[in-house]
């Protein structure tokens, strides 16, 4: 695949680097890459939140305590913010179940 432009994401930086991440496990593991010039199909955008959603989780987001509080706060932050912009780049909600 070419290299994907993420221009149409305008000033969603977390949810960019998200999409980033997941496009580079994409490439190395296969599946299908998320280009968001092309749009994100319902499908895509239901594979990311769930993607968010578990890695939400407790156990998840504070690595088994292995992390410090600060570490899973910032965590934390990033991950609510890709959530977000998530919801007004695909214009669909989905209520976080935290």
């Amino acid at each position: 695949m070419s290299e994907i432009n993420y221009s149409k994401l305008g000033n969603r930086p977390h949810l960019k680097s998200h999409l980033e991440i997941e496009n580079a496990f994409v490439k190395q593991f296969g599946g299908d890459f998320y280009d968001p010039e092309a749009g994100l199909t319902e499908k895509q955008v239901d594979s990311i939140f769930g993607n968010l959603e578990a890695r939400l989780s407790p156990e998840n987001l504070n690595c088994d305590g292995e992390i410090s509080r600060e570490e899973a706060n910032n965590k934390h932050q990033f991950l609510t913010s890709v959530w977000v912009q998530l919801e007004s780049f695909s214009g669909i909600q989905r209520k976080c179940a935290e």
